[in-house]
Order: structure tokens, then sequence, then C-alpha cells
């Protein structure tokens, strides 16, 4: 009898930041506070989020379909399950998949790109042992898996990063992963999740409360102010721009055709009809002036259309990524 595997899709939206650790050769996902009961410089605090206003402090949570609670499912049931991750720290532990790449989002808008002096790193004690509960919310922990795909927003500029796609939405896949059951990720009431079609799909999100209970509606997620984006800075020791606001330029367009067709009547005789692009999407390539952020070796596997639910294309301030102090 074949020994049983499926795959996990991990959905990250909302106010994130990446890093690559090359100690513990994991990807931290890190969710500073916004209640103002963190330290700091100040910023994410009153100024940025920090009243807990339901419509600016920001919650950490797990969401998942129902079935997967059950051994017998062979359809989703489009009922959504909400677990809080406020406090805790998430692990995709390595024993789940001997694959692992490090390689990060491109579309990222990189906070080393944008200040590159003086240089700035995220202290190491923000992903080592327990929740520094000072500045972080949540932590999820990839020992496992890669980056997959994306989903874009406007393009912004931030520091010296100018006109760059930026992701509001990250999949990470983690891929034949042994056994019957998810479990065992250091999420409290979370219970054992069981893969329909072979794969289970969730999605962690930190965002205010509309934005939450908007995920999955037909209108689609909320959008938030950018002013949202200065919270990252409170993740630093010392962050030596607490002034820095993040500016949306025009809509991110994909690259390449969309669609050919061949002339007809009722099109009016029109050969053919294409799109064309201003940025490239999900190429690896950094896009200028160096927005990517530095990755280790290794490609990343192909990205592609999802079989789940669709990744939202807007959502709270917009995903980063920083240097780790070695």
């Amino acid at each position: 009898m074949p020994t049983q595997s499926f795959d996990v899709r991990v959905h990250v939206t909302g106010l994130c930041s990446w890093t690559y650790d090359d100690q513990q050769r994991a990807v931290h996902v890190l969710m500073p506070r916004s209640d103002g009961a963190h330290g700091g410089n100040g910023h994410g605090g009153t100024g940025h989020g920090g009243t807990g206003h339901d419509g600016m402090r920001h919650f950490a949570r797990l969401l998942y379909d129902a079935a997967y609670e059950r051994a017998d499912a062979r359809q989703l049931s489009r009922e959504r399950r909400c677990v809080s991750l406020d406090g805790h720290a998430v692990r995709f532990a390595r024993a789940l998949s001997n694959d692992f790449d490090g390689t990060l989002c491109a579309e990222l808008v990189n906070l080393n790109a944008a200040f590159p002096e003086p240089t700035v790193r995220l202290p190491r004690r923000l992903v080592a042992g327990p929740l520094d509960a000072s500045k972080l919310l949540a932590r999820v922990t990839f020992e496992a898996g890669a980056y997959t795909d994306c989903a874009l927003n406007h393009l912004v500029t931030v520091g010296q990063v100018t006109n760059v796609p930026f992701s509001t939405n990250i999949e990470w896949t983690i891929r034949g992963v042994a056994g019957a059951t998810l479990d065992g990720l250091g999420v409290p009431g979370l219970p054992p999740l069981h893969p329909i079609g072979e794969v289970i799909v969730l999605r962690i999100i930190h965002a205010p409360k509309a934005e939450i209970l908007a995920v999955g509606d037909p209108i689609g997620p909320l959008v938030s102010p950018i002013d949202h984006f200065p919270m990252y800075y409170q993740l630093f020791d010392d962050f030596p721009h607490p002034d820095a606001r993040l500016t949306l330029g025009p809509p991110h367009k994909m690259q390449g055709q969309l669609c050919a067709f061949p002339a007809s009547d009722d099109d009016g005789g029109h050969a053919h009809a294409q799109a064309r692009a201003t940025a490239a999407v999900g190429d690896g390539a950094p896009h200028a002036p160096g927005g990517a952020m530095p990755n280790p070796p290794g490609g990343n596997p192909p990205g592609g259309p999802f079989a789940g639910p669709p990744l939202a294309g807007a959502t709270c301030g917009g995903i980063c990524c920083a240097l780790l102090d070695p």
C-alpha cells in the first residue's frame, strides 16, 4: 500500500514582515503589535494603529474550511473556521517535509533596499525562543516548503525603492507531508486537519477585524490605509527613518499576452486582443532600484494558478521583508 501524503498551501495575508534565517535554515513571518503594548520607537503605537480601535488594531488569525476537520470529507463545506494566533508562535516543522527553499518573493517591499544606509536588521530575539510579546503579536516559522506564488497590488514607492510591485498575499507550499493529518503546529484549539483532494489550504491573516470578517465575501477584502505600513518600523530596536511613508502608484499589470482571438464578425474585424504590462511578475528578478530581497542559493519551484481559494489582491498595508541579525 503506498504511503499517504498530501500538500499544505498557506496563504499569508496582511501586515507581515518576512525574513530568511540562515542559522535556523528557516523563513520567519513576523506580525508586529498594533495595540500599543510594545516597545520600540513609538511608531505603530498611538500614532499608527495603537489606539485599540477595531478599525486600526490588527489581529492574527488562522482561517480554514471546516470540512478539513472531518476525516471522511470529500468536499469543502464553505463554512469558515477562525482560530486566534494572538500571542502564539506557529511552526511548520522540518519534519513535515524534506523539501525547503528559503527564497523569498521578489515582490516584497524590501526595507534594506529602501533604506540602505545605515543597514537595518531585525533583532534575532524576534525569531529565537519564546515570542517577544513586547514587539510581536504572532510569529510563523516555515522550516519546510517554499514560496510558490503571490498576489500583487499597486506599484509603490518608499525610501529609495521606487515604483515596484508589492505583494499583499503570499502563498507558501509544503509538498509531500506524510501521514493522514496535519497537527502539531503549536496553535491552541486547532484540531487535526485532514486533506481533501490531497491538499489542505490555510489562510494566515494579520489585519483589522473588518478585513478578517470580509475574507471570502463576494465583495472581496477591504483596503486599509497605507498608514499602517509604519507599524513595521517598531520591529527594529532603533529604526533610523521613522517618518518614512509608503506611497501608491498605478495598479500593477500582468506582463505578457493576455489572450488572442481570431478575427470574426463578432469583434468587428479586429485580429487580436492582447495586454501588456508595466512590470514583470513572479520571475524572481529584482525590480529597480533593488526591490528584491537577497536570497539563499536555489530557485523557486514553478508557481501557477491556485486550485484552492483565490488570493486576494488587496489587503492591509502591504507585506515587507528585511535582513536578520547574523
